[in-house]
């Protein structure tokens, strides 16, 4: 296996592996593997209605940065009928942001439980959209992408890779009505200094009224 270097050590694991092993790699998933949390039913962008997670930086001023990973989100309960395209938007906000109302606090764990604690304060969406308050700080777009899911399969997941390079997804074709899918996109860099909060905000261009189940896993590296 080749050599890596990150964050100035080398290794011969990739860098999820050895940022793992330095203390410098967190998950944050749902509760309870094959029990979902039910998301809501939004259907265009909303600044405040349509929140996904929040995921503030407590750190001090000179303390460690986050950079987004990884998300992935399975569906794990009833699919929802009528769905085309998958959309996602993060902002970054001065100051340390928390939803108001349709979420729950997400505690998110170190790969290497014997490193340093996350400075990380997650939440997540819970039986319906997380609510965001309007912005206190400076408030900046900072990504706009969107995931190709074609109708909802029950055991799909929809993969945000952040950083990668741009994903090629196939023309789905009528397989897709019984097959599920991971179903990957690219989306920009969400880099969380110091006392800043990122924001993700979700919605499906076309969405009937019962909201999908998910199973999540959101992976950052913080140093």
């Amino acid at each position: 296996m080749p050599a890596s270097i990150f964050n100035g050590s080398v290794s011969v694991s990739n860098p999820r592996q050895a940022a793992a092993a330095l203390g410098q790699y967190y998950v944050a998933t749902n509760p309870t593997p094959g029990t979902g949390v039910l998301c809501g039913t939004v259907t265009g962008f909303s600044a405040t209605a349509d929140g996904l997670f929040t995921i503030s930086n407590n750190n001090g001023a000179n303390g460690r940065t986050i950079y987004l990973d990884t998300l992935a989100l399975n569906m794990s309960g009833t699919a929802p009928t009528a769905t085309t395209v998958m959309k996602m938007a993060a902002f970054l906000e001065s100051g340390i942001v928390a939803p108001s109302a349709g979420n729950v606090a997400v505690v998110p764990k170190p790969l290497n439980p014997t490193g340093p604690s996350t400075g990380a304060v997650i939440n997540g969406f819970s039986s319906a959209m997380c609510t965001i308050p309007a912005a206190v700080g400076t408030r900046t777009l900072v990504g706009n992408w969107s995931i190709p899911t074609s109708i909802g399969i029950t055991g799909d997941t929809y993969t945000m890779l952040f950083g990668a390079d741009p994903v090629n997804t196939p023309g789905l074709t009528a397989v897709r009505a019984t097959a599920a899918a991971n179903i990957v996109a690219a989306a920009p860099p969400v880099t969380i200094p110091p006392q800043y909060t990122a924001i993700l905000d979700w919605w499906w261009l076309t969405q009937a009224t019962n909201g999908p189940t998910f199973e999540f896993q959101l992976g950052y590296y913080e140093f």
